[in-house]
């Protein structure tokens, strides 16, 4: 379904407009390059490893350096609550999965390879070898900015298009968790989870697109990797099929029609997974899905009010207000029968109930609420809708400008985080206002 709203910008700035939309992700690159640029040269990061990150990360030397994959070789570093150990096999079970350090291996190995021909003796937690990953992180950061591009190109104009990315990756956690944060998974599964839009697109342009049902099972397959419970978002590319019909039966008989296809889809997704339940298998001497022991889901009483609004423990829209706006985009979505928006309001929601279900909503340490940054890419449709949307000489000027004033108020705190103002647990509601107006 192709929308002709179109945004009007003023007459005076369509070259910078189109300039910004076609550069968007170098510029991207090159912001998220400066930071962490300075980040580590002003000290106000030791280096990315520290809690979640240090277990993503263990696989890396574990594998490639120490072929120890029972992560027994004390040389590897690890948070206390990551391991547990196996007397059955004598082996180390880690609670995270494998899948950022997967991703991370070409240039972690990179980096290793360039500090062994300068000379050094990188054991697996080098500069250089940590720079590889955090430069993954960037490129997966950069994976989803041209995800969201190419699939809202299709229906918007380019200021749309440059609002709606913009509003996603600076306007919440998504830049933090690229340049400050890198190595915790939600980077990673942002750039999965976007991907997701236009490979769904276009496997749907094809009567027969084998080859893109593969690429949709292989994403989902990295996306269980990553973190197993964002294997929900495979659903995308089915719920498009569905109400791209004009009725739900429609929809269901062309899925239906493309049954294989979807087979193929959820067999390639479980075949890239089915490595880590070996690794389970491995390490714990049975089959299992967590090795999170002794932690679990609240399915009965999901953290909902807490886990939007709360300060201290750290809520999602107190730190990404921009994200308001998708909810009135969602609206106009089903309005105009976009084909998007009943499957990414549904599994954001189904998403939303399981983060919040968890035993620990806050999710710990870091800016915002983390678990969210996952599917923040997906609310990129409903923004650039709205912003599309809006009309007149007084609505659209004050939407725009309200859209700017929130995404500058996540840009300014996270910059306060980053000096450490705000806490990693949060913040108080007076202490959060008093830190945003100080300089």
């Amino acid at each position: 379904m192709q929308h002709q709203s179109r945004l009007s910008p003023p007459s005076s700035t369509p070259r910078l407009v189109a300039g910004l939309h076609r550069l968007l992700i170098p510029l991207v690159g090159l912001v998220a390059a400066a930071s962490i640029s300075w980040i580590y040269a002003t000290h106000l990061s030791n280096g990315p490893l520290r809690d979640d990150a240090e277990g993503y990360y263990l696989y890396l030397p574990a594998v490639w350096l120490y072929h120890n994959l029972g992560l027994t070789d004390p040389r590897l570093v690890h948070p206390p609550w990551a391991f547990h150990h196996f007397a059955a096999t004598g082996h180390n079970g880690n609670v995270y999965e494998f899948g950022v350090a997967l991703l991370c291996s070409p240039l972690f190995l990179l980096g290793h390879f360039v500090e062994a021909a300068v000379g050094a003796r990188p054991a697996g937690y080098s500069t250089g070898e940590q720079l590889g990953a955090i430069a993954t992180a960037v490129t997966m950061l950069l994976v989803g900015v041209w995800s969201l591009k190419r699939s809202l190109d299709r229906r918007f104009p380019p200021a749309v298009v440059v609002a709606a990315v913009i509003s996603v990756v600076f306007g919440s956690s998504v830049f933090d968790y690229a340049v400050m944060d890198s190595l915790y998974s939600h980077v990673f599964a942002f750039g999965l989870v976007c991907a997701l839009l236009p490979a769904s697109e276009a496997w749907l342009e094809l009567p027969v697109a084998r080859a893109r049902a593969v690429l949709l099972g292989v994403i989902g397959g990295l996306l269980a990797l990553v973190k197993l419970t964002d294997v929900l978002f495979l659903a995308l590319p089915f719920g498009y099929v569905v109400f791209s019909e004009p009725s739900l039966g429609a929809g269901l008989r062309r899925l239906w029609a493309r049954r294989l296809e979807a087979l193929v889809i959820v067999l390639v997704a479980i075949a890239v997974w089915l490595p880590q339940l070996v690794y389970y298998r491995y390490a714990a001497g049975y089959w299992t899905a967590s090795m999170y022991l002794g932690l679990h889901f609240n399915w009965l009483q999901p953290a909902v009010l807490d886990s939007l609004f709360s300060f201290d423990p750290h809520g999602l829209l107190p730190y990404a207000p921009v994200l308001l706006l998708a909810l009135p985009g969602f609206v106009l979505m089903a309005r105009r029968r976009d084909p998007w928006a009943y499957p990414i309001a549904a599994l954001w929601l189904l998403n939303f109930y399981v983060v919040t279900s968890w035993q620990d909503w806050s999710y710990g340490s870091g800016f915002g609420l983390r678990p969210f940054v996952d599917s923040t890419g997906l609310l990129a449709v409903p923004l650039a809708t709205l912003f599309s949307s809006v009309r007149g000489r007084v609505l659209q000027p004050v939407t725009l400008l309200a859209g700017w004033l929130l995404v500058m108020t996540t840009v300014v705190q996270m910059i306060h985080y980053w000096h450490g103002l705000i806490p990693w647990t949060g913040i108080s509601p007076a202490d959060y206002f008093r830190v945003l107006f100080s300089i």
